[in-house]
């Protein structure tokens, strides 16, 4: 008699047979009816919000168009945009940076966005948004000594903000501040830590205030080589009037300093390219008597003009009158020489007033 559970078999116990080789061989969805229902497809992933843009009120977005504009070298450049795009970034989109930015632009001495009202506002959103720069720099608003709206005692309170946040340059301001006693009690031996700690953080500031104080003895002990050093580094950091100090030194000479010419002029390069007038008008006498330097009369000429222009620097436009009168750099030409030699006169070179 066959087995029932022969090769031939058919019936429900080998239905059942199949079934349980599934189960023990954890093969049950391979064994499942190819008649069963596929599973039900994933949901689509939600789309990505969309980025706003900066005509949406995007702070980032501002900021970043503003980037792009300033850094713009075309003949096309707009002066206005970056301006126009940091404001919005700033008032719209609370981007403290882009406020520190517009308030940059606008206290640049002599710049086509100078406005020291625009400056001040702009800079006491950033510092309201705790942007420690922008309260450095409303800090320098409120001692500018032409402005009818100096106030020392904001000045001090927006330093004290901006020192307290982390700016090394609000540190400086504070110390010179609380060394001169502006806007509070004055306190020498707080100013000179102040003063330590804004060097210590990087504003050339602090380093060249804190020479001046060696070099006298004020509040620390008298050292001229340290001073000399702190002098060196304000100028390495970009201080302007440190670089043209070091560049007088260097051009006389003393018994702590060796005469260097070409240094010198190297030194008065250096901070007319920091905006320092003295610097630019020490270079522009350095290139006309080609003392330290080759002599580039053309080159003085153009300096003397610029300084003349901006009236920063007494003397300019007499030397440049002078050139003019020898045709020396530039066309003679003695009639422009006369305006420009009584334009000295007028101001603040009297020497001139006897050679028109």
């Amino acid at each position: 008699m066959p087995s029932s559970f022969g090769r031939g078999q058919r019936g429900p116990l080998r239905h059942f047979a199949l079934f349980t080789a599934c189960v023990l061989g954890g093969w049950l969805a391979a064994c499942s009816s190819p008649s069963a229902s596929p599973a039900p497809a994933s949901p689509p992933a939600p789309e990505a919000p969309k980025a706003r843009t900066c005509e949406e009120g995007d702070g980032a977005a501002c900021f970043e168009e503003a980037l792009k504009a300033e850094r713009d070298t075309s003949p096309e450049k707009s002066f206005t945009r970056p301006a126009v795009l940091y404001a919005r970034a700033c008032n719209k989109g609370h981007h403290a940076e882009a406020c520190f930015r517009v308030a940059t632009l606008s206290a640049e001495p002599g710049g086509k966005l100078h406005d020291l009202g625009r400056a001040r506002e702009f800079g006491k959103k950033g510092c309201e948004l705790s942007h420690a720069p922008s309260c450095a720099l409303v800090a320098t608003q409120y001692l500018e000594v032409n402005e009818a709206s100096r106030n020392e005692e904001r000045a001090a309170e927006f330093a004290r903000k901006a020192c307290d946040g982390g700016s090394a340059s609000g540190c400086a301001t504070l110390g010179v501040m609380k060394l001169q006693g502006q806007g509070m009690e004055p306190d020498q031996a707080s100013g000179v830590k102040l003063l330590e700690r804004a060097c210590a953080g990087g504003a050339a500031a602090g380093c060249f205030e804190l020479s001046g104080l060696y070099t006298l003895g004020r509040g620390v002990e008298q050292d001229e080589q340290r001073a000399h050093l702190l002098k060196q580094q304000a100028c390495d950091g970009g201080h302007g009037r440190a670089c043209f100090e070091l560049g007088m030194a260097s051009a006389g000479g003393s018994p702590d300093v060796k005469r260097d010419e070409a240094k010198a002029a190297a030194l008065f390069e250096k901070s007319c390219a920091l905006k320092l007038p003295e610097g630019c008008l020490s270079l522009a006498e350095a290139l006309l008597k080609g003392t330290g330097v080759p002599a580039d009369a053309a080159r003085a000429a153009t300096l003397f003009a610029a300084l003349c222009d901006s009236g920063e620097a007494a003397g300019s436009c007499g030397a440049l009158g002078d050139l003019y009168m020898k045709g020396h750099g530039v066309a003679r030409d003695v009639e422009r020489a006369r305006a420009l030699k009584k334009k000295a006169c007028d101001g603040d070179s009297r020497d001139y007033c006897t050679s028109r």
